[in-house]
This record gives structure tokens, sequence and C-alpha cells, in this order.
């Protein structure tokens, strides 16, 4: 009996109350109307009065009843007879119930209890299967199919038919034979009609008429109920889940629903004040901006597609963080989180330049489930975290989901806890039965749920206890085993617990690195969160003390001025910092007393003030030593008993340090109030603290270690240890500050140290910034290092240790200084830039690859200003653009120095940069000999300031490089205006891949051709120039007038005919004097090689010196070659064949030619041919051979 019991619907927990009423009302009344239909035979009751002529007796007589019968059911109810559509009306009803009972009974005893393990096991084994069946769904369709069918089939069966008590039976009844028009007309005047009579007529109809209303009562409460299951469900979707509707419509085990839980969750977070407010560091609330709430707040990521791709160095800070502007760097790499925020982040950093472009990137929460945010400390990680919680609790952002808000640091020491107690802990969770309702809602939709994990960095680990509690088999019943914290969140990670949860975590980046790598973790979008830009900076600095925009503008001011300031202020927290530090130096200065001495020229020193702003703050020290309304507290020495707590934090800051610990407890004789209440510490939950921010930890580390050095041994043992400082990232900050604190204790004699001894130990890293042979990889490791180095010794600002250091390196004559691509950032420039400045033999600086940026361009200035040797600087691809042009520009002197060759490739350079180098070459402030402009955005402007430039008899430039600068036939036609002009005494123009056509090779070729040009170089490569396009270039070779030794023609589409075409002008009598053709990549098959080296016989022709790299030249085209080769008349001395298809034979043909006594090779090219070991012995015995002819070559095979 108990087996069947699930399918009885009266008994089932499958109905709510109201619901089995409604059935057993209907059973009732449907076991009554079935008794009554059965009770009622129509048939036997039917009765026919024929006549004798029709029926004489009893059996004819039946027999007319029978057909009459037959006649009536057609006639007026033709389909099922009332009795059996009954039983089949109700039946339906009843056989629905039973079929919805049994599927949906074994489903709602799942919820009818208190465990959630029935729930959680209930939810996997419906999850396991292909198709789902949910009881929300399958109630529905039982109501209608049950209840509201029988109506329709009534309508349709019952309700066309009536039961008339009086009926004329036509008789005979009609046949089934075919008949005509006769037969017919005589079966009608035969036809007779019989009387018949129904007595239960009256009684059917009663009984249909019953069992209609009864139908339109269950179908009308089965469509009502409907309609208010679908509505309750359009405005809550999570009703149709088998948990919420099981427990709030069938079992009634509660009141709310579980979004009205969570309404009061929500309301319960927007009304917490201080969960809205946003700090940056102190206890002092500031909004920036005037942002009071976390839904005011907007947030930028950069997408890391893996959390081991490389790394953003600290120049890139300027290019993508605090400019934001450099477009092409950060390209479909910016992603926002809220949809409110679905535009250009570029468009909040300057409101001239805003547009209105929409991201490309798609709504991140609601695309990936597992999001790890990354940032530096202090950037606001945490605000990011508040502010996904904040903007559910107000807003339609993941509406339908349980967002749940939990700090790793509440977990610190990583306790055995159950996943049923952790998530009690989140923001905002109820207590009491409401949290054991979303609890059972969160095991039953796992995927209806998004844990928040802020701060991984703050979760104590124990990696093996870890491993060895992941190497255990997970059980369906995990959530109710206890484990440890990070344990938990691993497994959620990995969709062992919860399988689709949402999972967005925090952290900086090296604790990410760590537990992504050691505990194999995979994140479906990786963010890094971005700092304040340089607007925002400024927009905060105006902010801060809206009251005296005096004062805001001089902070901004400083700030802008000093990269390495700029550079703090990206973070939120130590920008709120440093410009309450600058408040304080610009506010209320002592009658008489020079502001500048006031104002920090170091971080050590901004941090040194910051530490006396926020204890004499926080301890009340300004009124009781009289200091109060003036700034000579912010260079004084601390009074003894700040001093006093100040050594513990020191010394718990180095400790820390060294432990890699970013929170802590005091130990028992540390605890005091003025150290707790000092300002310098955050206090956590569970009686932790953390420093305000790990800059101030690690200034404070500094200090500890400077304290520590009481005499030179001291610091003679620090600088030999510097080295390991220096290995240690996470330390090069500290070193800094500790050579700024050294510089301050010397200078005011408290400790007495050589400066020599210090130069000394210095010189060690400085002697890598000039060339070093064979040590090419560790010569670039330790110039980085000794860049470090010089920002130490910028950091001491002592000029004698400086000049001791730079008279070292100045020996020896003339300097040559390799600093491409060591990452130098603007906050490098200031140190380096002053440094090399006291060199004085410097004459050549490479600085390419590196982001200097306008920042930088100061230093950068004084630099050439000062420098009067330096003949050669290379600036390629330093982020100058405009406004660090005009920067060096209008910082040169009007001295007449030595020539320079200026490389200014890839900058982002306009005709308003190009303008300002004019100005200086006219006004001979740069004496420039060779300028390289390559890559740049030059445009028309651009050409004709420079066509102006060059006829000006104060530029001396020689050698223009113009390449990819799209210069148009109007920028081409400026210059050909400036080539024929006296002054210009331009040798070498390079005008490639600047999609030049035929119009503009005519226009420079005839300039070429009227004597007054003075060209002898010109490259024109990478222009897809066809024969057609160089038919007037081949027209000024061939003219005497023509100067042009070197031409450039690679990478073009000139094909044979190109190449015949130049053989002609090659072979001219006494006209062309090209030595030098680079010819390489222009699509020329064997026909056109074979007119070209034919060329080269003639003894017209004056080629030293021939490139055909990327040719593809074979075995075929390198025979001919080597016939000219052989020829008494070829002069070639330099041949490039490199990146072609060379083989043995070819191999053999060249070996041949090396030999022969015409050959005057010096210089062959073979490197990317598909030559063998062998072929590379026999170009070598080839060389044996040379008779005293020297020969360099290089193969790769």
């Amino acid at each position: 009996m108990d087996s069947w019991q699930p399918f009885i619907p009266l008994s089932s927990k499958s109905y709510s109350k109201y619901g089995r009423i409604i059935l057993a009302v209907v059973f009732v009344l449907s076991a009554i109307l079935i008794g009554v239909g059965y009770d009622l035979n129509e048939k036997a009751n039917f009765r026919c009065n024929p006549n004798t002529t029709i029926a004489a007796d009893l059996t004819a007589k039946n027999f007319v009843e029978t057909n009459c019968y037959i006649n009536y059911e057609k006639k007026h109810h033709r389909s099922l007879p009332v009795s059996s559509f009954v039983v089949i009306n109700f039946g339906l009803i009843l056989v629905m119930s039973v079929v919805y009972a049994g599927i949906a009974n074994s489903k709602v005893e799942k919820f009818d209890t208190k465990s959630s393990e029935n729930i959680y096991e209930s939810w996997q084994l419906e999850s396991s299967r292909d198709a789902r069946i949910f009881v929300f769904p399958l109630y529905i369709v039982h109501l209608l199919l049950g209840r509201v069918i029988p109506l329709v089939l009534f309508i349709l069966l019952i309700h066309p038919a009536n039961f008339p008590v009086q009926f004329q039976c036509p008789w005979p009844p009609e046949t089934s034979q075919l008949s005509t028009a006769t037969n017919h007309n005589e079966r009608s005047r035969n036809l007779t009609n019989v009387e018949c009579v129904n007595p239960l007529g009256d009684k059917f109809e009663t009984l249909a008429t019953s069992v209609l209303c009864i139908d339109c009562f269950i179908a009308t409460l089965a469509i009502i109920e409907v309609v208010y299951l679908l509505n309750w469900y359009r405005h809550d979707s999570d009703f149709g889940s088998d948990i919420e509707f099981c427990c709030m419509y069938l079992l009634e085990k509660r009141d709310l629903t579980i979004q009205q839980i969570l309404k009061r969750i929500r309301k319960t977070i927007r009304e917490d004040e201080c969960f809205l407010n946003v700090n940056f560091g102190s206890d002092r609330r500031l909004q920036f901006r005037g942002m009071h709430v976390l839904g005011d707040l907007k947030f930028q990521f950069l997408i890391h597609e893996e959390i081991e791709s490389k790394r953003f160095q600290r120049h890139e800070i300027y290019n993508v963080y605090l400019e934001h502007g450099d477009r092409d760097l950060v390209k479909n790499r910016l992603v926002h989180l809220f949809p409110s925020e679905n535009t250009n982040p570029y468009s909040t950093t300057n409101s001239n330049t805003a547009t209105n472009d929409k991201i490309s990137n798609p709504d991140t929460l609601k695309t990936y489930d597992k999001i790890l945010i990354i940032g530096r400390a202090g950037i606001g990680k945490t605000t990011v975290a508040k502010a996904i919680l904040y903007r559910w609790a107000k807003s339609k952002l993941l509406e339908d989901k349980v967002v749940i808000f939990l700090r790793f640091r509440s977990f610190r020491k990583n306790k055995t806890t159950i996943l049923k107690k952790m998530l009690r802990q989140g923001k905002g969770i109820p207590s009491g039965s409401n949290f054991e309702e979303l609890y059972k809602f969160i095991l039953a939709n796992p995927k209806k749920i998004v844990l928040i994990f802020d701060g991984l960095e703050d979760i104590e680990l124990d990696s093996k206890s870890f491993l060895q509690e992941q190497d255990e088999e997970t059980t369906d019943d995990d959530h109710e085993e206890p484990m440890s914290m990070f344990t938990i969140y691993i497994k959620l990670l990995k969709d062992k617990l919860l399988p689709g949860a949402k999972i967005i975590t925090t952290s900086r980046r090296d604790n990410a690195e760590y537990i992504c790598n050691y505990f194999k973790i995979q994140f479906q979008r990786r963010l890094e969160l971005l700092g304040f830009s340089k607007h925002d900076i400024k927009e905060y600095a105006k902010g801060f003390c809206q009251s005296k925009t005096d004062v805001c503008a001089q902070i901004w001011t400083t700030i802008k001025n000093n990269p390495e300031f700029l550079n703090l202020c990206y973070i939120p927290e130590v920008c709120d910092l440093v410009c309450l530090t600058l408040k304080e130096c610009f506010d209320c200065p002592k009658p008489g007393r020079d502001i500048a001495s006031l104002i920090p020229k170091t971080i050590t020193e901004l941090y040194q003030r910051a530490t006396r702003v926020i204890i004499w703050e926080t301890q009340k020290y300004k009124r009781p030593f009289g200091l109060f309304g003036t700034t000579v507290y912010l260079t004084s020495k601390l009074p003894s008993s700040p001093e006093n707590f100040m050594k513990t934090l020191k010394r718990l800051a180095k400790f820390k340090l060294e432990s890699s610990e970013k929170s802590f407890q005091l130990e028992a004789e540390d605890v005091s109030q003025n150290i707790i209440s000092c300002g310098l510490l955050t206090p956590l939950p569970d009686g932790y603290y953390s420093f305000i921010h790990i800059t101030m930890q690690e200034f404070l580390a500094a200090c500890h270690i400077v304290d520590e050095m009481k005499d030179i041994s001291d610091v003679t043992s620090f600088l030999s240890s510097l080295k390991d400082y220096l290995e240690k990232s996470n330390w090069h900050l500290v070193v800094q500050f500790v050579a700024g604190l050294l510089g301050e204790k010397i200078r005011t004699k408290e400790i007495d140290v050589p400066k020599d001894s210090i130069s000394r130990s210095f010189l060690q890293w400085f002697r890598f910034l000039t060339p070093v042979k064979n040590a090419k990889n560790a010569n670039e490791n330790y110039k980085r290092t000794a860049i470090l180095v010089i920002k130490f010794l910028n950091e001491m600002q002592d000029v004698q240790i400086e000049e001791l250091c730079a008279k070292e390196m100045d020996g020896g004559g003339k300097k040559e200084c390799n600093l491409s691509c060591l990452n130098i950032a603007p906050i490098d420039c200031i140190a380096l830039f002053q440094f090399l400045v006291r060199i004085g033999n410097l004459n050549k600086l490479n600085l390419m690859y590196n982001q200097i940026s306008y920042l930088g361009c100061l230093g950068l200035a004084k630099l050439i200003d000062k420098n009067v040797n330096l003949t050669s600087l290379n600036l390629t691809n330093t982020s100058l653009g405009d406004k660090g042009i005009k920067i060096i520009c209008h910082n040169l002197n009007n001295r007449i120095r030595r020539p320079i060759n200026l490389f200014l490739n890839s900058n982002k350079i306009t005709a308003k940069g190009i303008k300002s180098v004019c100005d200086v070459i006219v006004r001979r402030k740069l004496n420039l000999t060779n300028l390289s402009f390559r890559g740049n955005k030059m445009t028309v402007d651009g050409a004709e300031a420079f066509s102006t430039a060059l006829t000006h008899s104060n530029c001396m430039i020689t050698e223009l490089n113009l390449g990819g600068n799209e210069l148009k036939s109007a920028g081409v036609n400026a210059l050909c205006q400036a080539l024929q002009h006296g002054n210009c005494k331009l040798l070498n123009l390079n005008l490639s891949n600047n999609s030049i056509k035929y119009e503009d090779i005519k226009s420079l070729c005839d300039v070429l051709k009227i004597g007054r040009c003075r060209l002898t170089t010109l490259y024109l490569n990478g222009n897809n120039l066809t024969v057609h396009e160089i038919e007037p270039l081949v027209d000024a070779l061939r003219n005497k007038n023509c100067t042009l030794k070197k031409l450039d023609l690679s990478n073009n589409q000139l094909g044979d005919a190109g190449a015949e075409s130049l053989s002609h002008a090659l072979t001219d009598e006494n006209s062309c004097k090209l030595v030098q053709l680079v010819i390489g990549n222009n699509e020329i098959n064997d026909r056109g090689f074979e007119i070209l080296f034919r060329a080269l016989k003639n003894g017209n022709c004056q080629l030293t010196e021939l490139n055909l790299y990327s040719s593809k030249l074979g075995d075929t085209g390198v025979e001919h070659l080597c016939d000219a080769i052989k020829d008494e008349n070829c002069k070639l001395t330099t041949l490039d064949l490199s990146f072609n298809e060379i083989r043995q034979m070819g191999v053999h043909h060249l070996c041949d030619a090396l030999k022969h006594k015409n050959c005057k090779l010096t210089n062959l090219q073979l490197v990317g041919n598909n030559m063998t070991s062998q072929d590379s012995q026999n170009l070598g015995k080839s060389k044996k051979h040379r008779r005293g002819l020297p020969l360099i070559f290089l193969e790769a095979y």
C-alpha cells in the first residue's frame, strides 16, 4: 500500500491544501455524475409505435425500434454516449492527477525536510540527467491537460447534441445502395414516419448540463490558477525552480520568497553607511570628486588573457594607465564590469576629446563564471568588490542572483569550517530561518549564486595540508564535510562544490600568480584594475581643498612636474596621502620661511613629511608643541613620545616585509594606545593590523635599516649587500628610501662616511653603462640594475658623491652609452639624465625602445643643452609625441654645438612637433646633420615645414629619413621644391613606405635632372612601385645631371620588365653613376635576372654593390650571376643573396666563380638559403683560393 501512496493525489504532497480541496470536490461530484450516467439506459427506454403495416408482430416492432434508435443517435448525438463521456471526462482528470502525483511526489518530498542533504542530493540527481523535469511546468501542464481539456472535449463532442423526448423516425430507413432520381422520388412517396419517444431525454439533458457546469467550474479555477502562477513566475523567475515552487506553493513552508529575502538583504546593504563610504588609506572619509556612494564610482579594467602573461612594466603605467591615451597599446583589452559603463573609458580622461565609442567586450559579469581581479595594493580592489555587491543591492545588476560578499581576512587562519558556516559570514546575510531557506535555495540552484571573495592575499596557507585535502575524493555531501576555507574556495572554483556558481576573486598579482600556478587553478577572465588616470589625479587634487583654489593648483603643479609623485598617485590610496602632505606644505607657512624648502623633492622627503602629518593629526601634537598654524613640524624631529613607538613600527615594518606578511597581530609588549591610534596602521578583524599602504611599510622598513647604521662599517656592510637587495624587486623602493635617508644622515653629520668610498661602491654598477663585449644578456641585466643605482644616487641628494661617480666614468676618452630596451620610465629620467649630464665625454647615447614620454623630456633637454660633446642621440620609439618634442625644443639655448645625428622614429610626432624641430634648426639651437623621422604622422603640413627648414642657410641636414609617413603627392612636391634650392645640403633622402605613385616619382626625377639637386642616395623601397611608375626614374638615371649613387627599390613590384628597364639604365654610356643597387623582393624571375646579370658584364655598369635578398633566386639564376662575376668588366665587391632558394648546384657555381681570377667579391651574404653543411664546407674551401683578397660570407643551413 505504501508503494502506491505517492500515486494517490489526495494523500500526495504534490498538491497544496487548496489543490487537495479542489480535487476532493471534483472526485465527489464525478462519482455522483458517473453513477447517475450509468443508471440512465437510454437504449432500453427508447420506444416506437409503428402501425401494423410496418410491424405486424413484436419481432418486427423491435427491429423498427432498433433502427429508429440508430437514426436518433445519428441525428442528435453522433459521438459518444453521454454516460461514456462522463466517465472519460472525469477519468481524464483522475488519470492526469495520478500521473502528476506519481512523478512530482518524490521531488516534493525532498524539500519537506529541514536537512539540506536531501536537497543537494536531489539537485545532483536531477542535474546528472540530460532532460531535467521541473515540478512547476509539470504542474501547469497537468492543470491544462486534466482540467481544461475535458471542457474542450465537451464543447466539441457533447455540446452539439440534444436529447428530444419526441422523435419522428422515417420508415423505411435509407439503404446504402446508390439510387437514381426516379428511385428517390418513388421512395419519398412510400415514406412513412414512425412515432418514437425517449422518456430519458430530459434527464440526459440535465446530466449533460451538470457536466458542462462542473467542467466550466474546474477549467475556470485551473485557468485562474495557471494565470496566477505564471504571473508570479513573471515577476520572480526563481519561482519556477523546484525548491521555490515546492516550498512556497505546494508545501507552504515559508512566508517569504527567496526574492523577498534578497530584497531585505539589499535594503540592509543600502542602509549600511560604513559599507557605502569609500575611504582612502586612513580614517578620513574623502570621497573622490564628490562621490558619496559606491554606485557613483567608475572602474576600468585591462584584460589579461593569461595570469602568466607579460607583466606591464613600470613605464607602461604612463602610456596605458596614467595617460589612457595610446589606443594601440590597449586596443580590445579595456573592459567594463557594469552595463552603465559600456562606453569608451578614454572619454572620462579628457572631456575635449571624449567620444561615445562603445567597448566591444561583452558584459563580463554575465558572460564569465570564474573572474579574477588583480591590482596593486591600495588601488581599490575591495572597493570594486563592494561596488558589485552595492550595485546588486541598488540596481538590476545580477538581480536574479544571490550575491554574497566574503573577505578572506575573516578566515585568515584558514581554520576548518563547512560551506554553510562560511556563507553565513557573508555581508548582509540574514540569520535564523531565512538563512536556512536561502541556503537550501543555493544548494538547489548553484547557478543562481555569485560569491565575491575579497583579498586572496590575506589568507594564510599551508600548502602541504591543502594538497592533502585536495587529494581526498569528493563525495556528494562534500558541502557538509569540515575542511579549510581555502579548500572550499578551490573546490568552488573547480566546480566540485556548487557547480556553475559565479566566483569573483580579488587579489594582488603575486599572490594570484602563485596560487594559479601552484594549485593549477584556471579563471575564465582575468582583469587588472586600473587606478587613477592623470585626469583623475588632477580632479582629486582640485577637490581635496575646494575652499583654497590656489593651494589646489599648487598641489597639482607639484604632482604633475614630478614623475615619481605622479606615479605614486596612480594608486588612489597613495594619492590621498600625497595630496594631504602637499596641502600641509602649502598651507599656513611660517612667516619669513621659504616655502620651497618645505616642498618635497624626492619620495623620501615626501614620506618623511607624510608620517609627520599623519602622526601630528592623530596624536594631536600641533597644539602642545606650539606649532599649530605653521608647517615647521614637517621638517622638525619627532618628539620623544612618538619617536618611541615609531621605533617599534620601524622594526615591525622590516620584519613583516621580510616575512611577506600583509597583516599581523601586535605582540603584547608592542601594544600601546599610541601605536594603535598613530594613523599608520589600519585595524582589521580579530585583532589584526596592516600598514596603511605597502609604500608606507617600505619607508618605515628603510628607516629601521638606516637607524641601525651607526658608523662607516655599518654603511659599508649595507653597500656590500646592495646586490642582494637589488635582486629582489619588492626591495627596490626600500633601498631607494634607504639612499634618501642615508644621504640626509650624511648631510646632517649624524654619521661620518667618506664620500669617495660610497662612490667606489656605486662604480661597480656604472661600468656596465658602456658597451661590454660578449656579454649582451648579462650586460642588459646589469644596465637595468645600474639605472636603479643611479636613482638611489639621486635620492641621496648629494652632488659631491654624484660628481665623483661621474668623474670616474668620464675618463678614457669618448663614451658611448647604449640604454636601449631597458624599460626606462619617466620616473627614472630625472635621475638618469642628471647623472649623464655630468659625464662630459659622452658623445653617443642610445635610448631607443624606452618610454621616456614627455614627462622625461625636460631632463633630456638639459642633457642635450649642456653636453656639448654629444654627436648622436637615438630616441626611436620613446613615446615623445608632440608635447615631448616641444619641451625639448623650448628648453634649448642659443649655444651652437657640434653636429648631432638625431633619431626620432616611431614617436607619433605630427606636423605640430615637426614645426618645433624645424624652428630650432633654423635658429641654430640644434645643429643636425642626420635626422631620422621614420614612422611618425608627418602629413603634408609637416613636409612643408621640413621644406622650409631645408632651404634655410642655417640648416646643415645632409641625411633625412621620412619613411613611413604617408607624405602623398603634396608632401613630395614640397620636398622637391627644397631639393632644388641652393641652400639645401641634403645628400641622403629616405621616402620608403610612403605610398608614392607615378606622379610623385616624376616630380622627384624632374628635380634630379635639373642639376641643382645634390642627392646621392635615394630610398624608395616599400612603395609598391611597378615598371610603369619607375620609368621617370630610369630616365633620370640616364641623365648626366643625376648624381644618384645608391638606389633602394626593394619590396616593390618591378618584375622582369622592371629589371630589364634598370639594366638599360645601368649600361648607358657615361651617364648612370649608380654603384649600389638594392632590388630584393621584387617578383623578378629567371628571365629578369638573366637580363640584369648580363648588364654587369657591360663596361659602362658601375655597380660595386648588389642586394638581391628575398628574390627567390634559384640555381639557374645563380649560374647566370656567376657567369657575370667571372667577366673582367664586372666590378661587384659586395653581393647579398640572403633568403633565396640557392641549393647544391647553385653553391657549386658560386664556388667555381669565387675561384676565378676575375672575381672581385670581398663580401658575400648567403644567410637563409637551403644549403647543407657540405655546401658550407665547399664555400670555405673556395675562400682559401682568394689569393690574398679577403672574403667575408655568412651561410645558413
